[in-house]
Formats: structure tokens, sequence, C-alpha cells
């Protein structure tokens, strides 16, 4: 498939520098967690939080980990004492002391209010170690990575598409707010950080989202740039929340304390606005019943429900109770943007051109799966039988071992069909073809090939319509659409594409052995997904089959004409034959009596003896005529000997002799060319040469006669031209004479190519090609040991008088 390069857009641009902000937010995130590996901590840093008044555990602070990762806390715990004292008077120059201590000194008593449930838990006071920053990092850096790097093949899979482009800006924020959720900045450094990070990125979800979903999976037809309508309202909130933390608009200075929860509520409602718009006009394509796009539109809603559920009840369950939902941190949680994420960009990259496209579906394909398996696994074994909090770590080898399975999924197995159902579209080739040669074995006739050919083909590449045009009927269209198969009437090849609905989206031409048996033509998609190379390798494997079929087809429709063609050969020939005896041969055995009777009469009456001679002389002569005569046919019937040196001297003479009958002149030229040939070789070229010959005489009625001989180390070839007044090979009657079917019968026979280009009032001309050459005794061919007769490489002309 030829795609056309097009220019790169300046939004595309924009995209790719806003692409290196998670990157450098990422890196500063990982870096400041590892300086905190040797630092002190007893496992959580009580934040005041005015919603639930508490010091409550916080799921973006490092010291808050490794109470986190082993499940004592859970995110929104209020820390009321530590050791008796309260949490907001309690030294943190005790941490050293306690994490330094061994024996079980090191433990503290923590008092705990989740709810209304209050409980004491003891804590270890330690030093952080990597393994308790990669429980968390882990939950955070493979997500946004991913989502990164999607972002990335959306974008430069179609960069001009504006609906790719929404969907990276979403991608990128996304990814930007979540490698932002936990960092090892001091309060300072960390403001900043998460202003640039968390807040931009909330601004802008809702607006993206809502963009995005105007524009999937078709533009708004009417009211276009409605799908900009909250992108003010996306930069106005993230001014308030900018501001808010950073003071550097003096404007908003009177509203600076509410700006916070104004801007977290109105980020609120655009998310809400544009997640309902999205689904919205995902389920109104599905109950609209369009098939070009209710099943991805499917896929879109399974999509939001698998991946964004989960996450939108955890978090509603955490805003009313301020507990963590199943035990656990929100990181598990998040793994279920990957589900959210892959769909949506399997359901856009499908319908669009861009390379590597069936690969790229694929792999979306076993990444959405394997990221659905895994979360299951996690909800429903980790966390719902055995009662395992789940930390960042744990999932990302869950996750990947399920990857690892599913690429396992292409071997034959009932998971595996499933998968392919639905998801693996271009994976059907192998049933697509097991339908295709079964019901080919079914067909009786080369014309119910053509007509179940294009129906089955249609099917198969889910197109609108196919058309198979054959060549031996060259009359007749088979076209298939979802209405049955029609066999239409054209009166030239040109008219083909008069008789189809449309423009092909694909042309394949039929050939078999050499032979183009048709051409193969494949209308536009049903669906709006494009033709890739997938589709491209389906359609040239089922275009073989049907030429195939074809092949043996026209083979056996042309056997079972031979027994009629040969009668009807030998009558003609028998015809040839008794008029050149009678005309050449009779004539003289007529008069062999009257000449005896005269000579007796002259004997008898006593004439001179040379007068007798003369009559004995005028019937010797023709005596003598009448042998070579029967010689000539002789000749005709039986080939002279043929080989390496003697083909072309006996296509000369042949040629010179019968055009010298037909009184029409000849060239002849390389007629002392040498190649080897094998016996029944040559001899089979000399029968489809002589015939061309025949042919020419006898139907064309030219005035001059042409025949070139020329071998190399590539092959030999010989061609044969007149300027008769040709016919048109494509007609069915000439399809059918025996003179053409036994020319092209010996060419296959010897491996050679036959082609006869002719077209009425301009002439024919025949070429026999042997393609390659063949050895002779196990010897290759040497040009020094078959020396060339200059004389009868040198033009040979043969002028007779008409």
């Amino acid at each position: 498939m030829h795609l056309q390069r097009q220019h790169f857009p300046w939004q595309a641009t924009i995209l790719l520098v806003f692409a290196v902000a998670p990157l450098i937010a990422g890196a500063i995130s990982f870096s400041s967690s590892l300086r905190l590996i040797g630092k002190p901590s007893i496992g959580v840093l009580p934040i005041w939080q005015d919603a639930i008044r508490c010091h409550a555990v916080s799921p973006i602070t490092p010291p808050s980990w490794p109470a986190m990762a082993d499940g004592s806390l859970q995110t929104g715990d209020c820390i009321e004492a530590i050791n008796g004292i309260s949490a907001y008077h309690w030294p943190l120059s005790e941490v050293e002391r306690y994490a330094d201590a061994k024996d079980g000194r090191n433990l503290v008593d923590v008092e705990v209010r989740r709810g209304a449930e209050r409980f004491s838990v003891r804590i270890a006071a330690l030093r952080l170690t990597w393994l308790h920053v990669l429980r968390l990092q882990f939950g955070i850096l493979p997500i946004a990575l991913f989502v990164w790097m999607l972002a990335l093949i959306v974008l430069l899979a179609q960069p001009q598409a504006e609906v790719n482009q929404t969907s990276v800006a979403l991608f990128l924020t996304l990814a930007l707010a979540i490698v932002g959720l936990y960092h090892g900045l001091n309060d300072e450094q960390g403001r900043y950080y998460t202003a640039f990070t968390i807040v931009i990125s909330m601004a802008w979800i809702g607006p993206f989202l809502y963009h995005l979903a105007l524009l999937t999976p078709r533009p708004l037809a009417r009211c276009a740039p409605l799908r900009f309508a909250l992108h003010p309202v996306g930069l106005m909130t993230m001014i308030l929340h900018l501001d808010s933390m950073l003071v550097f608009v003096p404007l908003l200075r009177p509203w600076r304390g509410d700006a916070p929860g104004i801007a977290t509520t109105i980020n609120g409602i655009t998310m809400l606005i544009g997640l309902g718009a999205f689904l919205l006009r995902a389920g109104w394509w599905v109950w609209r019943g369009d098939r070009a796009i209710a099943d991805q539109m499917r896929v879109i809603l399974l999509s939001w429900g698998i991946g964004a559920g989960p996450l939108t009840l955890a978090s509603a369950y955490y805003l009313l109770t301020y507990r963590a939902p199943l035990g656990t941190s929100f990181q598990p949680f998040l793994f279920f943007l990957v589900i959210l994420c892959s769909g949506i960009a399997y359901v856009m990259l499908r319908y669009q051109h861009f390379a590597s496209r069936s690969r790229v579906l694929d792999s979306l394909a076993m990444i959405y799966i394997s990221a659905t398996v895994a979360c299951a696994v996690m909800v429903v074994v980790l966390i719902g039988i055995i009662r395992m909090p789940v930390d960042g770590l744990m999932f990302t080898a869950l996750w990947f071992a399920t990857f690892a399975t599913t690429v396992f999924w292409h071997t034959d197995n009932p998971f595996q069909r499933l998968y392919r159902r639905f998801f693996l579209r271009h994976h059907h080739h192998y049933q697509a073809t097991l339908d295709f040669a079964t019901r080919m074995n079914e067909v009786s006739n080369l014309e119910d090939a053509a007509k179940h050919g294009a129906a089955l083909v249609r099917t198969a590449v889910i197109c609108d319509w196919a058309a198979v045009h054959p060549a031996l009927t060259p009359d007749r269209v088979w076209l298939a659409t979802g209405t049955g198969v029609d066999g239409r009437r054209v009166s030239a090849a040109r008219e083909v594409s008069f008789s189809l609905p449309a423009s092909p989206a694909m042309t394949c031409a039929l050939i078999s052995e050499g032979e183009q048996l048709g051409t193969l033509y494949v209308g536009s998609r049903s669906t709006q997904e494009p033709f890739d190379e997938e589709d491209e390798r389906l359609i040239g494997l089922l275009a073989t089959m049907l030429a195939n079929a074809m092949h043996i087809r026209a083979q056996i429709q042309r056997l079972l004409a031979v027994p009629a063609l040969m009668i009807a050969a030998q009558e003609q020939e028998r015809e040839r034959i008794a008029q050149e005896i009678h005309d050449g041969v009779m004539p003289f055995l007529g008069a062999i009596p009257l000449g005896l009777a005269q000579i007796q009469r002259r004997v008898e009456a006593g004439d001179s003896i040379d007068e007798t001679i003369s009559v004995c002389e005028t019937y010797r002569q023709r005596a003598i005529k009448t042998a070579q005569e029967l010689r000539a046919i002789m000749r005709r019937l039986q080939p002279p000997l043929v080989g390496a040196t003697r083909l072309g001297l006996a296509i000369q003479a042949f040629t010179e002799e019968i055009c010298a009958l037909y009184n029409v002149p000849c060239i002849i030229n390389g007629a002392g060319v040498a190649y080897p040939l094998r016996d029944t070789t040559a001899r089979q070229a000399y029968r489809i040469v002589q015939q061309a010959v025949v042919n020419a005489l006898q139907h064309a009625h030219p005035r001059l006669l042409r025949v070139t001989i020329a071998a190399d180390e590539h092959g030999w070839e010989c061609e044969v031209s007149d300027d008769g007044r040709g016919f048109d090979p494509d007609q069915p009657q000439r399809k059918n004479h025996f003179g053409l079917f036994s020319m092209h019968e010996r060419a296959r026979t010897i491996g050679a190519t036959l082609t006869i280009d002719s077209q009425p009032g301009r002439g024919t001309t025949v070429r026999l090609r042997l393609k390659k050459a063949l050895e002779i005794e196990n010897e290759t061919w040497d040009v020094s040991r078959y020396p060339v007769n200059v004389e009868n490489v040198e033009r040979s002309t043969l002028n007779v008088q008409r």
C-alpha cells in the first residue's frame, strides 16, 4: 500500500515539544524519590486537611510510602497522636533515634481515626529503602510511560488529523498528572512541581475530553466551533489555581483564598461534561445501528466502563468516607487507565492510514486484553479473596506477566479464537481462505468459479462490492454486492469500468501459470476502516486461489472441447491433403492412361522414334513434378530433423517454400542462430511456428511475412509477424480455434511463453519465447560449441511476384 506523505502541521510540532514535559517531570519525580533512600521515616507524615479537620495520611508525600505499601495505613487516615503525643507537636527529630533502634525498640504507637472508627496501630520507624521507593514509583512510572508512548504513536500515525492531535493532548496531560503524584521534593519545591504538573493537567483534562467527544467517531457536522467551548474555562481554572499557589496575578487577590475550591469544582464539572458528551455520542452511534462504527463504539463504551468505572468508584468512595477502597491505596486503580487509553487509541487508529498499521492494532489489542485480565485478577483475587494490599511493584509484575501470556495466545485455543474474533481482524485469513478453497472445490465450471469467487472475496474483505472479469468470457462481468451476484454484459474490455458501481479501491490481475485469466476488482470498504498491507495480502492470496481455480476449470473445458476440435481438425486436414493430391497428383495420374495410349498408337502407326521419345519426355517431366508435389506434402506431414543448429534453418526452409506456394514475399532474420534444445522441445517449437505461418497465410492474406529468430543466454525467441487484416484474440470463437488451441498447448508442454498481439486491420504478431536455457545431457550452453552460419544469419529474402 502506497501512503501519500503529508507535511507535519504546526499543531503536531507543538505537541511534540509539549511531550518533553512528562519526561522531565518523571525524571524529577524519580530522581528526587531516590534521594530519600536512607532517610528516616515512621511511614507517615500527617498533613493538615481542613475538609476532615485532621492530620491525614497523604498519598503524595514520600514518608507515607512504607506504611501505605504494607497496608498499615490508608489514604485519608487521620493521625491524631504518636506515642501519646499529639501528631502536630510530635518532634520529628525523634524519627532518627527510633529508626536506628533495634530489637523492636523502633516501634511507635499511632492513634488513627478512619471515618468514625478509631484504632491504634504500631508502626516501625525505619530508614527508607529502594524497595519502598519502587513499590509506589512502579505504580506510577509504567502507566505514565505507556500513556506517553501511546500519545506519540497516535500523533505520528496521522499528525494532520485533528482527532489525533486532541487525543494526544489528552494523553500527554494525563501522563503529566500521573508523574506528579509521587515525588521527594521539599514543601517549597513540591509546591512549584505540583503546580506545573497536577494543577495544569487537571485544568485541561475536561476541555480536551469534551473536544475529543465532538470529534469521535466523526466530527460534529454543525456548529463545529462548539468543540472549543470549554477551552476558555480550562484556561481560567488553570490561572485561578496557579495564582493561589504561586501568587502572580494581582487582580485575583480578593478571591485568592477561595480560588482553589472554585477551580477544583470547575475542573470536576468540565470533566463530567466531557465524559458525558463522549459517552452520549458513542451511545448514540451504537443506538443508531450504523454498522460502519457501531462495533467500535461498543469497544469505546466497554473501555470507559472497565477503565474509568473502577477509578471513579474508588474516588467517590474516598470522598464519601475518607477511606481507601478495598484496603489499598489508589495506585493500582491507575492501571485501569491503560484499558481506557488503549481502547480509545485502538478505535481511532483502526479507521486511519499509517505505516505498520496491523502490527500497531495487534499490539494495542494485546495490551488491552492483558491490562483487563491483570486488573480483574487484582480486584477479584488479591483484594477480594486473599485481601492482600497491592502496591505498584506487585501490580506491574502482574501486568507484565499477563501481557507475556497474551503474546502466547497466538497458539490455537478458545481464548485465542475469541481474542481474534473481536480484536485481531487481520487474523481471520485462515478462515476466509478455508471457506474460499472449500467453495471453489464445489464449482463445476468457469462461470461458477467467477461468480462465487466475486461473492467470497466481497465477504472476506468486508467491502461494498467485488467484481470478476474473466478473460475467457470478456463480454461478461460478475458483480457481487450485498443483494447477490449479477452478471453484466460488456461489449469491450475498456467498458468494464462503466459497469462497476464506482471506482475500485483495488485491482488485481488473475494470473495462473503465466496466463492472465481475468481481473479482480474490489470496491470500497463497508466500514470506514481503510485497506492496509494485511488486506492486500489477503486479496492477493484469494486472487491467486481464484486464478488457479479458473485455470483448472478452463483447462477442463478445453479438454472437453478437444475431441470435437480434433475431429474437426482431422476432417480439415483430410480435405487439405485431398485438395493437394487432387490439384497436384491426380492430374498426372489421370493423364497416365492417355499418355500410354498415345504412345501405343504412335508405335502401332510406325511414327518416328523422335516423336515417341518427345511424348515420353513430356510425361517424364510431369512425373518428376508430381513426385516433387508428393515430397512437399510428405514434408508438411512429417517435420524435418531439428536441433540446436537446424531449427532455424528448418523454419526458414518451410517458410520460403509455403510462401512461394501462396505467392507472398517473406523476410527471415536469424535463421542460422543456434540454441541448445532437446529434440522434443525443438520439434514442438517448429510446429508452433509452422502453425503461426500457415495461419497467417491462410487467414490474414498478408502482403509481407516476417520471421525473426534470436537467442541469448536467457532464452530463445521466434517472432512471426504479418501486415494482414488481423483479428480480435479475445473473441470466444477465436479462443476455441483448434490452431490457436494447439499452439498454446504445445507452448505449455515445453514451458514456453506464447503471446499473440493482433487487432483487426493492423496485422498479427505471434511471439514464442523459451525463457531460460535448458540443459542438454547435463551440460550448460556454451556459445562456442554451436558455431553460427554467417550466411544463414544474413537476411534471407525471397521476393515472389504476385
